[in-house]
């Protein structure tokens, strides 16, 4: 067997997906392009004895050469490249479809199958067969522990994928791939590790910003320290950069900080960040800013031709202006021409890189395909360890930020995509998330509804409300930071909110409480906004309801009297009796408004 580099280096290089096929096309000595440094080393299919390697470097019997694979390799390959054309596969999942290709064809070329699916590029049968078999050795090594099962997956579905394409027939029709395990999506981050990563990334932006700013003014003294913030809080971190870190790697720092700042601010892909260019009217959409609400500034950059709005906060809206000013700075300093892409990182050179001690950027570039990696590894070079957050995750948690605190609307707008997604982004909120707000809801309900015994000392350090007690009145403190209704001593419907509310579980608080929910039940149908129904009024009935429901199972009997008494027999407390009355007074209440509720 023999893979010499040499003798694959002289291998014809086409590249793949093509128009039209090659006019000369030799299988056998065939390597196919794929863009992005990606090949596949599909000579390796004509040969049906082979030692698998990595990168492509598989050992192959020159002897074993099929002809009748070197025959139907054109037709095969010209199948693949429409159905790559056609799906507009990109080369990374192009690369993917030929390896699970590969890994087949491998399996079916091995000792042990005497050449029996040699033809299984050209007989229909014959790759059912292989596919059919297949399947039970992927399953077979699932249950070995030798495989994870995404992979097994992976393999299973391009093969039969790509056997189909190949033939022109649908094996999904008479097999059955495994599995994949259900995908639940990116997961958001907790907040501590947001808050600590872009706290981070401000402070070393803010601080690269201010050593760039004053070396523009002439204000850096010779041998005067620069340092960094690596906190925006009140960590009291600083590294003091060395000499050898040159002022254009301060601004390439800064150049990447301002950028991934963009990026968890404004929830973008990197994709869209990387091909945005600066607009004539940049200054005129700072000074006079589009807002899709109080928060969000709508700034529009060039991007394939056309304007595409993306809101920011003040968090980079007040810092772009100075982000251009570094990344002029940082083009002139270097003496490079500029570039399209308004967002920039310094571009290195082989020979800098050899020498750690010199190491400057040469150029600029646009954000690249890696730009997290690189970011982490700059960071690191300042003391600076970012939280394990990845992009991805960053946009997951801006957009479960926006449908948690905005409209369903403004996060639609914000993150780009439709009204149905936003939806969709609010259903599917963390796990951990919901299982914090369920904690702190049921801990708010022990908290809330109290024993009602002659000695309870938290009894008697109550005042009496309308709905029941308060341990602190005039101070009201919401229960948790995400709230439709805010407390509000002035108000009753801001006590059910509020962590000083009490409850006793006794027949004086019950009362109270029914009554109230059967005042609301009465007030409800005069309120002719729906928003303010299901945001505020229905808010207020829910938390009743939980709240009557905890004190049922403590005092089951009193909750039935008081219940027949208020709900049957109309027996309100005078508080909202009397309110009740008063609206009835200005003909806002008729007499049986009350009883189809």
């Amino acid at each position: 067997m023999q893979n010499r580099p040499s003798l694959v280096a002289t291998f014809a290089s086409v590249k793949f997906p093509f128009d039209l096929p090659p006019e000369i096309l030799v299988p056998e000595r065939t390597v196919l392009d794929l863009a992005d440094r990606l090949r596949a080393h599909i000579h390796l299919w004509c040969y049906l004895r082979r030692k698998s390697g990595r990168g492509g470097s598989a050992m192959f019997d020159c002897s074993s050469l099929s002809s009748a694979r070197v025959a139907v390799m054109p037709a095969v390959l010209d199948r693949l490249s429409k159905w790559c054309r056609h799906d507009n596969a990109r080369p990374a999942s192009v690369d993917g479809r030929l390896k699970c290709l590969s890994s087949f064809l491998a399996w079916a070329d091995q000792a042990e199958h005497h050449g029996q699916f040699e033809r299984v590029l050209s007989d229909p049968e014959i790759a059912f067969q292989a596919l059919r078999d297949y399947h039970s050795y992927l399953r077979a090594r699932l249950q070995s522990h030798q495989l994870l099962p995404g992979s097994v997956a992976k393999r299973d579905h391009n093969a039969i994928a790509c056997l189909s394409v190949i033939h022109d027939r649908n094996y999904l029709d008479r097999l059955e791939p495994l599995a994949y395990r259900q995908w639940v999506g990116t997961a958001a981050p907790v907040d501590d590790a947001v808050q600590a990563f872009v706290s981070m990334v401000q402070a070393v932006f803010d601080s690269a910003a201010g050593i760039v700013l004053r070396e523009i003014a002439g204000e850096n003294s010779l041998g005067s320290a620069r340092c960094l913030h690596l906190s925006a809080g009140g960590d009291p971190r600083i590294y003091e950069l060395p000499e050898c870190y040159t002022d254009a790697r301060v601004m390439d720092l800064a150049c990447v900080a301002f950028a991934v700042l963009v990026l968890a601010d404004s929830g973008a892909n990197l994709s869209v960040l990387q091909g945005f260019e600066e607009p004539e009217d940049l200054n005129d959409q700072l000074s006079q800013p589009d807002k899709v609400s109080l928060r969000y500034r709508a700034v529009k950059f060039r991007a394939g031709g056309q304007l595409v709005p993306v809101h920011l906060t003040a968090l980079t809206a007040t810092r772009l202006p100075t982000y251009l000013r570094i990344r002029k700075r940082f083009i002139e300093h270097l003496g490079c021409d500029d570039i399209g892409p308004l967002y920039v990182q310094g571009g290195y050179s082989d020979v800098y890189s050899q020498l750690r001690s010199v190491i400057s950027p040469t150029s600029v570039q646009p954000l690249a395909r890696y730009f997290l990696q690189s970011l982490r590894k700059k960071f690191s070079s300042i003391g600076a360890k970012l939280p394990p957050v990845t992009l991805r995750q960053l946009r997951a948690y801006k957009q479960q930020h926006l449908v948690r605190r905005e409209t369903v609307a403004v996060a639609a707008a914000v993150m780009g995509h439709s009204v149905e997604t936003a939806v969709r982004a609010y259903c599917k909120a963390q796990e951990g998330l919901r299982a914090v707000e369920l904690g702190q809801y049921l801990g708010s309900l022990e908290k809330t509804i109290l024993a009602s015994s002659a000695g309870n000392l938290a009894s008697s350090a109550t005042e009496s409300v309308p709905a029941g007690a308060c341990a602190d009145y005039g101070n009201p403190s919401p229960f948790r930071s995400t709230l439709q209704v805010q407390p509000d001593c002035n108000k009753v419907e801001g006590c059910f909110f509020c962590d000083n509310y009490r409850l006793h579980a006794d027949e004086v608080d019950l009362r109270k409480l029914m009554s109230c929910r059967a005042a609301l039940k009465r007030i409800v149908p005069l309120q002719f906004d729906s928003v303010i129904v299901e945001r505020v009024y229905l808010a207020i009935v829910d938390r009743i309801d939980a709240l009557l429901g905890e004190i049922r199972l403590r005092v089951p009997k009193i909750y039935e009297d008081v219940r027949y008494d208020v709900d049957e027999g109309g027996n309100l407390t005078s508080y909202w009796s009397s309110k009740l009355q008063q609206l009835h007074l200005l003909g806002m209440l008729s007499d049986r408004s009350g009883e189809a509720l």
